[in-house]
């Protein structure tokens, strides 16, 4: 994908080197979403042990990074199937300098083929972002996060090919 003359994104597994970036970016763009600060200063406390970014994630091939160049866009990371046969997507960040790019829907898009190679049937996810709704997730209840916020239990069916 090229957008107003940028490098199209790549796609491809996190590696361990990738992790403090990740986690920065992570903070960064949960920032750019408007958070109050001291939900801010929680994420910042905890970024380091996000499930999302747990070494057995990244050795595992769970975490998928968005790059352009040396510059890491985005991250998604993906649990293999629970015994209902849905994955659960544990993270999605984006850099807000790379929003309304399309990175976001590709992240979930590869993370979704991942799920479907562990014949998973659907994504599930913990969100309260607008994005999910804009994006064709439905809501399946009301939950809260990790951290104490109110949040969706989303969810979407893997097409499969």
């Amino acid at each position: 994908m090229t957008t107003r003359g940028r490098a199209p994104a790549v796609i491809r597994p996190a590696t361990p080197a990738d992790r403090p970036l990740l986690e920065a970016l992570l903070v960064e763009a949960s920032a750019g979403l408007g958070y109050s600060e001291r939900l801010m200063s929680e994420i910042r406390r905890h970024a380091a042990d996000d499930p999302a970014l747990a070494r057995k994630a990244i050795d595992g091939g769970r975490v998928l990074v968005a790059t352009a160049g040396d510059t890491i866009l985005g991250f998604s990371a993906v649990d293999p199937p629970d015994e209902e046969g849905r994955s659960e997507l544990t993270g999605l960040f984006v850099a807000p300098s790379a929003w309304h790019r399309g990175i976001g829907s590709r992240l979930v898009e590869a993370a979704a083929e991942l799920a479907e190679a562990w014949d998973a049937t659907a994504l599930r996810v913990v969100g309260s972002s607008q994005f999910y709704l804009r994006t064709g997730w439905r809501v399946v209840g009301e939950t809260g996060t990790p951290l104490g916020e109110a949040a969706w239990m989303l969810e979407r069916p893997i097409a499969r090919r």
